[in-house]
Order: C-alpha cells, then sequence, then structure tokens
C-alpha cells in the first residue's frame, strides 16, 4: 500500500511540474483527504516547477541553496534514457519560476 501512495506523490509532483497553472494547495488538499497522516509530510513537500529528482534536502552548513544549513542529503536516481529525454524537454518548454 505504500508504493501505491508514493506513486501518487510522485504523479503529483509531475502534474505540478506540467501544470503550471494548477492550484499547488488544492492538489494538496486532495492528496491529504485520499492519504493518511504519515503521508502527510510528504504531501507538502510538493511544489511548483520542481522535479522529483532533483529535490534538495539541507540541514545546515555554509551554502548558496541554504545558508544556515547543517548537515545534507544526497539521493541520486538513475532514471532510463527515454525518461530523462522527457524531462529534459519538459523543462524547455516549461516558463522558468
Amino acid at each position: 500500500m505504500e508504493e501505491k501512495y508514493l506513486y501518487m506523490i510522485r504523479k503529483a509532483q509531475e502534474f505540478m511540474n506540467e501544470n503550471h497553472f494548477a492550484d499547488v494547495s488544492r492538489v494538496q488538499c486532495l492528496l491529504r483527504k485520499m492519504m493518511s497522516k504519515e503521508y502527510h509530510g510528504l504531501i507538502d513537500q510538493i511544489k511548483e516547477c520542481q522535479d522529483p529528482y532533483a529535490i534538495f534536502n539541507i540541514h545546515g552548513g555554509n551554502n548558496l541553496i541554504a545558508p544556515s544549513a547543517s548537515q545534507a542529503e544526497q539521493k541520486l536516481v538513475e532514471k532510463p534514457a527515454d525518461e530523462i529525454k522527457k524531462i529534459r524537454d519538459n523543462q524547455e518548454r516549461r516558463p522558468r519560476c
């Protein structure tokens, strides 16, 4: 069951990436109604113009992304070439945030 919920959250992020006029708060609200509270933190991470493969979790340190961070995590996910091409095509078509 957990995989289905994570899949739906990933698809919601993809939807937000492709539909720039969609209301992120309404998408999050709908997902919160459909899923249990343990997934609400992940639902809150859904943002406009944010690709799932490039999410930075920075908890401290001296850097340009988060100057007061003290800890950082890096998770790389290998994607098939056709999926990477699709992501790049979507980036070229969408307006810059």
